[in-house]
């Protein structure tokens, strides 16, 4: 990131062995979602896995179960470098996981975990570095993402459409092409759009191999906590295996990385 490169990542929801994860090693392997809403991770059987992957130089975010103090906090102090939070709907929401991300001034996370810090961190640069990737995935959550971008813009890393949650709130379920989805869609995208410097992106992504596929979501994370980025796939790409991805950002930045996520 601080080189300004691509970096890619993928959702991991099962595997519970940190020497597996560590046979996960790969070039397109730059960090590791761990789905602790969907899958199988907790409080106890998360803690090797970020161990792992703290020892690897694996950046780790995890997507908690939902927008609580306890639930943000918990993983940060075990050494996760961010977190997604599901169903985000309000300003309110967002200030509870704030509050469990970051460290005063900015929240009012209590001070614990052995491998909360890298060595020699301060708390400035824990508050500015962590990752918070709201999802929004609900009618109502569209409606007050002006309200959350306005409040929280600066401490938003990503922006995420949960597409298969989304078509059931909004009445097709499962149907992630129907009308009512993509218009759903374009208007988040109008929303961010309204941040000074928005910009409208597509490009196409080959087929990396090696069994690190791609699917239905996607995310642009800027190198600071200030940028904002979001994207979804849409359709199949001209090269084999490949999509071409539409893509929304923010302040005038390049898109750095890509969490591809499933449901």
């Amino acid at each position: 990131l601080a080189a300004r490169q691509p970096v890619c990542g993928t959702t991991c929801g099962l595997v519970l062995d940190p020497i597996l994860l560590s046979k996960m090693d790969h070039p397109y392997m730059d960090f590791m979602l761990f789905d602790a809403e969907h899958g199988r991770y907790d409080a106890q059987n998360l803690v090797p896995m970020l161990h792992m992957c703290r020892m690897m130089g694996l950046p780790s975010i995890v997507r908690i179960q939902d927008a609580f103090y306890h639930l943000a906090a918990k993983p940060l102090d075990m050494g996760a470098d961010g977190i997604m939070v599901p169903r985000t709907e309000t300003v309110e929401q967002l200030k509870a996981v704030i509050d469990g991300l970051c460290f005063h001034p900015v929240g009012r996370k209590g001070n614990g975990g052995n491998l909360q810090f890298y060595p020699g961190e301060s708390i400035a640069h824990f508050n500015s570095t962590r990752i918070l990737m709201p999802q929004i995935e609900s009618p109502r959550g569209i409606a007050n993402l002006p309200a959350m971008l306005d409040a929280y813009a600066d401490h938003i890393s990503a922006v995420m459409i949960g597409p298969y949650d989304m078509s059931v709130m909004v009445g097709t379920p499962l149907d992630i092409y129907s009308d009512v989805m993509t218009a759903s869609i374009q208007q988040v995208f109008v929303e961010l759009l309204q941040v000074p410097g928005g910009q409208f992106l597509q490009f196409d992504v080959a087929d990396p191999g090696n069994g690190v596929g791609f699917n239905d979501e996607l995310v642009a994370v800027g190198g600071g906590s200030s940028d904002i980025g979001l994207g979804i796939e849409f359709i199949p790409g001209p090269q084999p295996g490949g999509h071409r991805v539409f893509v929304c950002l923010f302040a005038d930045i390049q898109p750095l990385a890509f969490c591809y996520g499933g449901r």
